[in-house]
């Protein structure tokens, strides 16, 4: 079976064989419960929306992609250096087949369109988000996600993020309009599906031996008989923050609203 076929119209330098690592770091287990999952072809999708002098591109066809959860769209840019070339994009809801996206401010602001965060009207919906100029897009990239603006700055644009957070993100920062595609994401039929997917079956702690697992042990069905759950390898599991804020706080607005 050619694993190409699924990909027809796409340019193989979009397309990359990624060879399954099963969670190992130089034979060592890093990720646990990953392996066995069937091969697949990376999509190399342009994040960074890099089309130098290039402002208008068409939609050709759109894919259901392996390695995301959300559907990519094939483009073909239209005008500048780039004129002729492909590239593969984070879909848009509602975006067809024959739609014109554009990525400069002279162009009327439609879905799908690229911006700096600045040139967004207030209360807009946006998706794909960077988080540093030129860094590409980290937020909202997942099926069905969306941000939204709610006011700027001078330097500034603060936004709410899907978890809730208000963030406040540079102005010269790219994003794009419109809500992330894929809305109803196919839930899997069998067991057989995720083994598919690359994830091995994850065995409860209290199931193992007092030597695998601070749950171990016990005769029955018996509790943890801790004050609160543990990991392997004997830390908190809930409780414990698990996001450096000092890194982040200088974007983070509020936590939560």
């Amino acid at each position: 079976m050619n694993l190409y076929n699924k990909y027809n119209n796409i340019p193989k330098n979009l397309l990359l064989k990624v060879k399954n690592k099963s969670g190992r770091n130089n034979g060592k287990i890093t990720v646990r419960h990953k392996g066995g999952g069937n091969k697949f072809i990376y999509t190399n999708i342009d994040l960074f929306n890099n089309n130098y002098d290039s402002s208008l591109a068409i939609i050709i066809k759109f894919y259901l992609d392996y390695s995301r959860t959300s559907i990519i769209a094939l483009i073909l840019l239209l005008n500048g250096i780039l004129k002729g070339c492909k590239k593969l994009i984070i879909s848009t809801r509602n975006l067809k087949i024959g739609n014109i996206i554009s990525f400069k401010s002279k162009f009327p602001l439609k879905l799908g369109s690229v911006r700096f965060l600045s040139q967004f009207p207030i209360g807009y919906t946006i998706h794909s988000i960077e988080i540093l100029p030129g860094s590409g897009a980290k937020i909202s990239r997942s099926l069905g996600t969306k941000s939204k603006i709610i006011y700027h700055t001078s330097k500034y644009t603060c936004i709410e993020v899907p978890s809730g957070q208000i963030k406040l993100i540079n102005n010269k920062c790219l994003a794009t309009m419109g809500q992330n595609s894929n809305m109803y994401r196919i839930r899997l039929r069998k067991a057989g599906h995720k083994r598919e997917l690359n994830i091995r079956p994850t065995v409860r702690g209290i199931a193992m031996n007092p030597v695998d697992h601070p749950h171990g042990g016990g005769c029955g069905h018996s509790s943890v008989g801790l004050k609160s759950s543990k990991t392997p390898w004997g830390k908190y599991h809930y409780g414990v923050k698990t996001t450096k804020f000092k890194k982040f706080n200088k974007i983070i607005f509020n936590k939560y609203i």
